[in-house]
């Protein structure tokens, strides 16, 4: 399939598309902005509330981001509870502290919080198109930001205080910005992406992946003219995130006894590698991905501890030994977790969000693949770069477990490489309609 994308350089089939002027490109990205926040704040006041409190059906986890985000706001510190409030590290502190700036100049307001977070779900078309804006130009750039304004699998989560929201809006400007930064050699932008990258890091910790994946990647290019700006761009940025998450780490050494990211890491692993999951047909379903049923987990397993790091360290134990018990069978549910990351059908008992995200995720997915083979025949080294976040989300999943709102907390990168896919299939046919013409008008 790349042979055949790459057969024709990104430039012939770019001279095809219209280019828009600058001001007709601010124009449109402004109205493909506009129209992705107010598609956000529709979805939102229709199926949840503007002014609801979290609908923990739909997505439990946001309990925990909420409740510690109000503790902040009134000075009763990181935990779950004002009433009671006891220290916790339960989960990163990024997406708490987004909600926080909403708390704090309006109260215990579920309206602006969640018209914020639709701000913020509609502002990442604006990064994915600043992106996609230097490596394919302007027409390009705004194919990306209508597919991501539209992308069910993203616009969903404005809907609830969950990770995905800031995660994806720090990460499209984190990769605008350092494109810009290797593009132009310029520190300021480096230091800029850098503090995105944190940012993406304290909200979902699996990107700290990218260091190392980038810093291999740096290795294998060694013999490159850019090595030495390669080597400044990847030393900065991974030296501010680590400088980001240490008052993280710091803080939980102090408070809870251990400098770690999350006490919940444990529990996560636990719940996807347990002997059900390896060896009982009847939860045969769930390989691949984690286990729900908490009160037969339970009572196969007692987790004992008094405090979060102990019944996480627990946790973590028991599924340590289920996987060491059923190494031969760890091949195929690593298997299984792959399958569960590219599949297209999404798992909900709702069946319009089943399809939507089902349709969505096979549109982008698709297109995404035509879109790495372009760019990777115009530019290997942006093609990798882009690529990189995806594939830190896809070693997480095999290592923990995989859902579709993990691998859709990507879709930054995913559509920015989709929207060039789909500007390649849109050149073509402008191409292939064009010879039709030109050869009826010849016969005539």
């Amino acid at each position: 399939m790349c042979a055949r994308f790459a057969t024709r350089a990104m430039n012939d089939w770019l001279n095809k598309l219209p280019q828009p002027s600058r001001r007709a490109y601010a124009f449109g990205l402004l109205c493909v902005v506009s129209f992705a926040l107010l598609l956000r704040v529709g979805v939102t006041a229709v199926f949840v509330g503007l002014n609801s409190p979290p609908d923990l059906e739909a997505q439990p986890d946001q309990e925990y981001y909420e409740k510690i985000a109000h503790s902040l706001a009134v000075g009763a510190g990181y935990t779950l509870s004002v009433e009671n409030p006891k220290p916790t590290a339960l989960v990163a502190p990024g997406t708490s502290l987004t909600i926080l700036p909403m708390y704090l100049i309006f109260g215990r307001s579920y309206l602006m919080a969640r018209l914020w977070f639709c701000i913020v779900s509609a502002l990442a078309c604006l990064g994915v198109a600043l992106t996609v804006r230097q490596l394919a130009g302007r027409a390009v750039a705004l194919a990306a930001a209508a597919v991501m304004a539209v992308y069910p699998n993203h616009f969903y989560n404005a809907m609830h205080f969950t990770t995905e929201t800031p995660y994806v809006f720090y990460m499209s400007l984190a990769l605008a910005l350092s494109v810009a930064a290797l593009r132009r050699q310029l520190i300021l932008l480096s230091i800029a992406g850098g503090c995105l990258w944190g940012a993406a890091a304290l909200t979902r910790p699996q990107i700290v992946l990218v260091i190392p994946l980038a810093l291999v990647c740096v290795l294998a290019g060694w013999r490159s003219e850019s090595r030495w700006m390669l080597v400044r761009t990847w030393a900065i940025q991974s030296a501010l995130v680590a400088l980001m998450l240490l008052p993280w780490l710091i803080r939980n050494h102090v408070v809870i006894g251990q400098p770690v990211i999350s006490t919940n890491a444990g529990h996560t692993l636990f719940h996807s590698h347990n002997e059900l999951i390896f060896n009982d047909p009847a939860y045969r379903p769930y390989r691949g991905t984690w286990l729900p049923d908490f009160d037969k987990l339970k009572q196969l397993y007692p987790i004992e501890g008094t405090t979060e790091l102990e019944r996480d360290r627990a946790a973590r134990q028991h599924a340590l030994n289920s996987i060491r018990r059923n190494l031969d069978k760890m091949p195929a549910l690593v298997w299984a977790k792959f399958l569960k990351f590219i599949g297209p059908v999404h798992d909900s008992p709702n069946f319009p969000v089943k399809i939507a995200f089902t349709l969505g995720w096979s549109f982008v997915g698709i297109f995404s693949i035509v879109g790495l083979c372009l760019l990777w025949k115009q530019d290997p080294q942006m093609a990798v770069f882009i690529v990189l976040p995806i594939v830190a989300t896809l070693v997480t999943c095999l290592l923990f477990h995989a859902e579709s709102r993990y691998r859709d907390s990507a879709s930054a990168a995913f559509v920015a490489l989709a929207g060039i896919g789909v500007s390649w299939a849109v050149a073509q046919s402008f191409s292939v309609v064009s010879a039709r013409l030109s050869g009826t008008k010849m016969k005539c």
